[in-house]
C-alpha cells in the first residue's frame, strides 16, 4: 500500500460514526446489514449508507446487495495493508 491510499483511508477513518461502523462491521465475520448499522447508531439510513460509501471508496468496507438488503462486510486483506504499512512508517 502506497502513501496516498493510506492516507485515503485513514481520510476516510476521520469520523467518530465512521470509525463506530469500521469497528462494529470488523468484529462480524459475516458482515451487517446497512439498515442494522443505522439501527444501531440510531442515525438515518441515507447518512450511514454516506459513511459507508466513504469506507467503501477506500476500500476498508464492501457493499453487496441481499435479499435482506445492502450487506457491508469489512475487507480484511485491505486492513491488513493499511495496519502493516502504517507500523512501518512507525518505525
Amino acid at each position: 500500500m502506497n502513501k496516498n491510499q493510506t492516507a485515503k483511508a485513514c481520510l476516510a477513518l476521520g469520523s467518530s460514526n465512521r470509525i463506530t461502523i469500521f469497528l462494529m462491521v470488523k468484529i462480524k465475520n459475516e458482515g451487517m446489514l446497512l439498515h442494522d448499522i443505522a439501527d444501531k447508531l440510531q442515525i438515518s439510513y441515507v447518512m450511514t449508507l454516506f459513511h459507508v460509501n466513504k469506507l467503501t471508496n477506500a476500500k476498508l468496507m464492501r457493499k453487496k446487495k441481499t435479499k435482506e438488503g445492502v450487506l457491508v462486510a469489512a475487507n480484511k486483506q485491505m486492513i491488513e495493508e493499511l495496519f502493516t504499512t502504517m507500523k512501518g512508517y512507525a518505525q
